[in-house]
């Protein structure tokens, strides 16, 4: 249902409520009441939206403030004032702790919209991890949409109370307001402080209880929260990865006699379902080889550092609680053989690109620990000036920036024509909450949100870059996979995508040796492993690596083994198997 139908409900209650409670008013106050409720409401909520969106609620909450500040004006009385103490300091107080209930009121909406509080998995892999590199957009987020809004509220609010108050000193009476039982007395006093401090304490309690009605929105993603962080590290036999893990070393992987160069592009969160604003990724999906519908997202892979691990690795990032340092990743999975391990036994030249800096989530430790020749990130490109410090906004540099350096890194990739090269990149732009709109794209940009203009955008420079590659010497040398990297179920209500639609990433292969006997698959990250590999023209047998099957064979993939949900509770399982990739040891457990 409509904001608008909530507001004519709201205000029909609330005509109602005020006609019965007033009914023995005089004619004046009941028609101001009448009035006033509905001209408030529709400006606390058309023209200056007093509180975060909540399907609804606040209108209803809005409506409450509204009606119940009406009969309290409507009761108003004026009689002989009695002296006071001012109370300078308790009024600072209370105003000081009004403004963070208020900022907290804006929070708590922003923080269960924008964040994947309902994948707990991401959000303490975020929290235990290395942080550095995200305050910047951290700031950013957090004044745009939780500060900006509350002061926005709160410093109106706070010069109509000073004039309020003024107009109550100067009255030199005590005013006098009642509902039911409940009797409020704002005196004029000696000096303003004194109607201040009374009305700092009605501020207080309307804050507050604005902030109770917004608290429950975070009770039931907490309780996730810590009921994953707490749950029992008791380890089992995992049938998962005895049964399904297969390990690079043990089957033969052949290249072809001319071992051909890798483009790998992961954007951020692309899906097929945002078809309706990526013509060119569409047209590109149908020109090349696509699997449909998309890539599925499965547990431990629906977050950026866990996809990318799943789709070099085959494997899940599955965290274990007691390892909660900043640079675990240093130590982790050293029993993992993924892509740029098997590249590397096989001389190529491999280099990872990204606009963002790569200490966050330890991506650098990873991918240097999975011997990428090197590691180029935002911190690298500032060092050697090839990008201004300045011009770092968003996560970094924007994705048209990293295009150009992407291209740069290729010519200087390229004059090593004794070896093959890969190069792996990762997009930005389009990483919630609204992403960010690269300069030089002919778009009009959404009024009620950027982020279909994003995807145009991101749509657009991909092809722009594509176009670029064909036109390289080594392009017919060169297979270019592009992929999205997770999916994200926060895009559906922007985007207006029915919440029931299954979410798929996008994939592709471009010049891609083999030819799929079918294109209609279920797949998901663990199964870019071995595909790109096979898209390449190397020969796996058995088709498999990891937990991922080639999508360019005929073996059924996990998900076309078993249902998702049953996937999904082997992959969360604590093993002795995922131990042993995590720190060492016996992958059997004796």
């Amino acid at each position: 249902m409509s904001v608008h139908y909530h507001f004519i409900i709201a205000c029909f209650i609330c005509e109602v409520l005020f006609i019965i409670l007033h009914r023995k008013s005089s004619n004046i106050r009941q028609l101001f009441g009448l009035a006033f409720i509905p001209a408030s409401l529709y400006f606390f909520l058309y023209k200056y939206s007093l509180l975060p969106s909540w399907n609804g609620l606040e209108v209803y909450v809005t409506s409450i403030i509204c009606t119940t500040g009406t009969l309290f004006f409507c009761t108003l009385t004026f009689e002989e004032d009695y002296p006071n103490k001012e109370k300078k300091k308790t009024t600072i107080v209370f105003a000081v702790l009004s403004f963070f209930l208020i900022a907290f009121t804006y929070g708590i909406p922003w923080l269960v919209n924008a964040f994947p509080l309902d994948n707990p998995d991401a959000v303490l892999f975020t929290l235990l991890q290395n942080k550095a590199g995200t305050e910047g957009f951290v700031w950013n987020m957090v004044w745009k949409n939780i500060f900006c809004p509350a002061l926005f509220v709160y410093v109106p609010v706070c010069i109509a109370l000073v004039l309020f108050a003024m107009v109550i000193r100067l009255s030199k009476k005590a005013w006098c307001f009642r509902f039911f039982k409940i009797r409020m007395s704002l005196n004029s006093g000696s000096n303003i402080w004194i109607p201040l401090w009374q009305l700092s304490k009605l501020l207080l309690v309307c804050s507050l209880l604005v902030f109770c009605a917004i608290v429950p929105r975070l009770v039931s993603p907490l309780y996730e929260l810590c009921g994953t962080y707490f749950e029992s590290n008791k380890r089992c036999e995992s049938q998962l990865y005895l049964n399904e893990y297969v390990f690079p070393d043990s089957v033969s992987i052949e290249f072809p006699e001319k071992k051909r160069n890798l483009i790998y592009i992961m954007m951020e969160s692309m899906e097929v379902n945002f078809r309706k604003y990526t013509p060119e990724i569409n047209r590109l999906s149908e020109e090349n080889v696509s699997f449909s519908q998309g890539g599925i997202d499965v547990a431990m892979t629906t977050w950026t550092m866990a996809a990318q691990v799943a789709k070099m690795c085959g494997i899940p990032l599955n965290v274990p609680r007691d390892m909660e340092n900043n640079d675990f990743i240093n130590s982790f999975l050293p029993k993992v053989k993924c892509l740029s391990d098997v590249l590397a036994e096989y001389d190529y030249n491999q280099v990872y690109v990204q606009g963002s800096d790569g200490t966050f989530a330890s991506k650098r430790q990873f991918w240097n620990q999975h011997h990428v020749d090197a590691f180029h990130d935002f911190p690298y490109y500032t060092k050697r000036n090839i990008v201004r410090k300045e011009k770092e906004i968003f996560w970094g540099v924007t994705d048209k920036t990293l295009y150009g350096l992407i291209q740069e890194e290729l010519e200087g990739l390229a004059n090593d024509s004794a070896k093959p090269f890969a190069l792996y990149a990762m997009t930005v732009d389009t990483h919630f909450p609204d992403g960010y709109l690269s300069e030089g794209c002919d778009i009009t940009e959404n009024e009620s949100s950027q982020f279909p203009s994003v995807l145009r955008c991101s749509s657009q420079m991909l092809d722009s870059f594509l176009k670029w590659a064909r036109e390289q010497i080594w392009y017919e040398h060169t297979t270019i996979v592009v992929v999205g990297d997770h999916s994200w179920v926060k895009f559906n209500d922007v985007l207006q995508i029915p919440k029931n639609e299954p979410l798929y990433w996008i994939n592709f292969f471009m010049n891609s040796q083999v030819v799929p006997p079918e294109q209609n698959r279920r797949f998901s990250s663990f199964d870019m492993f071995p595909s790109v590999l096979e898209g390449m023209g190397v020969k796996i047998s058995g088709h498999r690596l990891g937990l991922g099957t080639s999508v360019f064979s005929t073996e059924k993939t996990l998900l076309e083994k078993m249902h998702i949900d049953s996937l999904n509770a082997k992959i969360r399982e604590k093993s002795y198997q995922y131990d042993y990739f995590m720190n060492g040891g016996e992958f059997f457990n004796e």
